[in-house]
């Protein structure tokens, strides 16, 4: 059975393969719409037997609903079959490099026939590219730097992506009996903006280790199993990406999590310190040597890890070796920003566009949040898939949330519209509309 994300990702690429191809962009943007609503249901479509019931989902019509069910039973579909007949698939790839777009994309696959990164990389060098209509030298050196930049992250994963995929899983830990901490560890940890693999290291109770293996290896997203071991094991997510879990001793779990969190980069800078200080590092602890003598010293948690070597803790998005660790032994780390930092929001829509929530459910969620404000910012008409709001809907929709505001007196709820700029370079809605608006976001 496919996954809401195996049918999801199969929906952006006919989007995708549709951009390339300059088809009409509303329905370019349905076929996102009806990605995005897959990836947020908590329930498998694969399962859904009528395409009618399909149809009750907000963000998915008809004629996608049908390509789903075709998906859902196949792994693929006729509208996906027929695009990659005109369309190489490894176009797709294109979309990631910084400076080419779906046009141009497509230009240099039909007037070169470029269909692979070392021919873009060739043509690129030996001016073909430039010789193309809008393809002036700027163009071409920006698509050679970003081909530069793809290659570095080939392989990697956007952190949005994985990040919901590990919560679930370190719950999954978190709820076998004897598992007293499950945690990520590796750069989603460092929250960086894409990661090559994952780390999760799980303690408690050593003779339940073989059942932590067990629900790992056995777990949803487990495409295959790479290796499993009494506390170790290693398998591959349906998405692409490795993982990693090691079951290790409680008394060991801070010094792995500080080891395994990396960078590799500050582990170095950091082993260099200890053992200036007379210390050594592993992933088993922090240990004071005096002569052939090794004394552990700090290994449970990390607080006390870096407590010993005399710093302040350092918190895992610092850990570069870009200056934190000279600032953490002099008391000088930077507060970094929480999520309670976060004010507000000045772009959001509801169900009034294309949203999923009303605007009370908005309020309340953003007041739930500890928001002081926020601003419902639906889209304007040219946005008919996503039922844009016209003058007349907009100074009602105004008026509607005018009225919502006087039930909450602490919290300000602003009345905003995100206003599409046609190709003329005019706005969608009337200057005198726009005025009545708190905010107003210009979108092309």
């Amino acid at each position: 059975m496919y996954n809401n994300d195996f049918i999801a990702n199969m929906l952006d690429k006919i989007a995708s393969l549709l951009e390339i191809k300059e088809e009409n962009r509303f329905k370019i943007r349905a076929y996102r719409m009806a990605a995005a609503c897959i990836r947020e249901l908590t329930f498998s479509v694969a399962k859904i037997e009528e395409v009618k019931k399909l149809w009750e989902i907000p963000g998915i019509g008809k004629a996608i609903a049908e390509k789903i069910m075709e998906i859902s039973s196949t792994g693929s579909c006729e509208t996906l079959r027929s695009l990659v007949e005109e369309i190489p698939e490894s176009l797709l790839d294109f979309l990631k490099i910084e400076g080419l777009g779906p046009k141009r994309v497509g230009i240099l696959y039909r007037d070169l026939g470029i269909q692979n990164a070392q021919t873009l990389k060739e043509f690129a060098l030996n001016g073909k590219i430039q010789e193309l209509n809008g393809f002036g030298p700027k163009i071409v050196q920006k698509i050679l730097d970003g081909l530069e930049h793809w290659e570095e992250r080939k392989g990697r994963f956007p952190l949005d992506q994985v990040v919901p995929k590990v919560q679930s899983l370190l719950a999954a830990m978190r709820s076998i009996p004897g598992v007293t901490q499950a945690e990520v560890a590796g750069s989603s940890r460092r929250w960086k903006e894409t990661v090559k693999d994952l780390d999760i290291l799980v303690t408690g109770d050593k003779e339940h280790a073989g059942s932590v293996m067990d629900v790992f290896t056995a777990y949803p997203e487990v495409e295959s199993v790479l290796s499993q071991g009494a506390t170790k094991a290693t398998v591959r997510w349906t998405m692409g990406i490795q993982v990693d879990l090691r079951f290790v001793d409680s008394d060991c779990f801070g010094a792995g999590m500080q080891y395994f969190t990396g960078s590799k980069e500050h582990n170095i800078a950091l082993r260099t310190l200890a053992k200036d200080k007379g210390f050594k590092t592993s992933e088993y602890g922090l240990f004071k040597i005096s002569g052939s003598k090794e004394t552990k010293v700090a290994g449970q948690n990390e607080e006390e890890f870096y407590r010993c070597l005399g710093m302040d803790y350092i918190p895992p998005e610092m850990r570069e070796n870009a200056g934190e660790i000279e600032a953490a032994l002099s008391g000088k780390l930077p507060c970094l920003l929480e999520h309670s930092d976060i004010c507000g929001d000045l772009q959001m829509h509801t169900t009034e566009s294309d949203g999923k929530n009303s605007l009370e459910e908005m309020a309340q969620a953003a007041i739930a949040l500890g928001y002081k404000f926020i601003a419902i910012t639906d889209h304007s008409k040219a946005m008919h898939i996503a039922h844009g709001l016209d003058e007349a809907r907009l100074l009602r929709w105004i008026e509607t949330i005018h009225k919502t505001r006087e039930k909450y007196p602490q919290f300000h709820l602003l009345a905003g519209v995100e206003v599409d700029i046609l190709k003329d370079g005019s706005l969608d809605l009337e200057e005198k509309v726009l005025r009545e608006c708190d905010v107003v976001v210009a979108s092309v």
